[in-house]
């Protein structure tokens, strides 16, 4: 087993995150988490945590440009000859009937507008944005986002339309439409939580201990640290939380669902880089 994991990013790539856990041991495995408790928490995610200081989300709509596809995975293909991924979200299961469906009713043959937070594409050529019908107040992410077709990603760039997108998630959340009639996973279900390895969801518990490394601050949702499930904060994190008035031990015994990308490092983890993969349901 690795000692260290890595993450996928937005790209589809994939780049070196913070280094293995090093945290306190347990005695006991426990049994994963009552479904009523878990739909209770997915109804009270929207609480969060402050946002990402000092960066605001993409306004700077360009000009009109006609939609010509949409490709098998969900990204718009446009008269210009640009390829447009949505910024801002994770779309497990891209191309699948509904949300391809929502996409070209939306879009397809119409003009649209692009919000940019950076020039650029990436190794596949695509450029990523918010994306507004022209003509229309509300994007595509918040579409999606609505039917439960994708989930809201923090990305660089982006992370000051977190507070928005979740918002948009709210009526899917609340309804457990889509994507969430099985989210947010238990966190304390290793095996369902493991099974989600290397892709994007959401694991929500209750925080048992609070772990401090040299580089890496450890959320222990179990109390087996070989196979229980952690979130692995950065320092720039816990820095981040108390500059917000949220000390990172304040958060033990706290409910709390994490955003992100599961790898193995002996047991589930998701490496937090930014606060907007961090929300409270409260103490129980």
């Amino acid at each position: 087993m690795s000692s260290q994991a890595r993450e996928s990013l937005p790209d589809r790539g994939q780049v070196a995150t913070i280094p293995a856990r090093r945290r306190g041991a347990g005695c006991a495995r426990a049994s994963g988490m009552a479904g009523g408790v878990l739909a209770a928490i997915s109804l009270t995610l929207a609480a969060g945590l402050p946002s990402h200081a000092g960066e605001i989300c993409p306004d700077n709509f360009g000009v009109p440009v006609r939609v010509e596809a949409v490709d098998r995975f969900g990204d718009l293909v446009l008269a210009d000859g640009a390829t447009v991924r949505l910024a801002g979200l994770s779309v497990p299961g891209a191309g699948e009937t509904r949300q391809m469906t929502v996409l070209r009713e939306a879009a397809l043959g119409r003009e649209v507008v692009l919000a940019r937070a950076k020039d650029g594409k990436d190794r596949y050529g695509r450029a990523e944005a918010l994306v507004r019908v022209s003509g229309e107040a509300t994007t595509l992410q918040a579409a999606l986002l609505g039917e439960g077709l994708a989930l809201a990603r923090p990305e660089p760039g982006y992370l000051g339309c977190m507070e928005g997108f979740k918002a948009a998630e709210a009526p899917a959340r609340q309804a457990r439409r889509g994507l969430w009639a099985d989210r947010p996973v238990a966190a304390r279900d290793e095996a369902r939580a493991g099974a989600q390895l290397g892709q994007f969801t959401i694991l929500a518990g209750r925080v048992l201990s609070v772990g401090n490394g040299r580089q890496v601050d450890y959320l222990n949702f179990g109390p087996v640290w070989r196979q229980d499930t952690t979130a692995r904060l950065g320092k720039p994190v816990r820095a981040a939380l108390e500059q917000a008035g949220v000390p990172l031990e304040s958060l033990s015994g706290q409910w709390l669902a994490v955003r992100g990308v599961v790898v193995e490092a002996g047991g589930p983890a998701i490496d937090v880089r930014w606060i907007e993969q961090l929300e409270l349901a409260g103490a129980r």
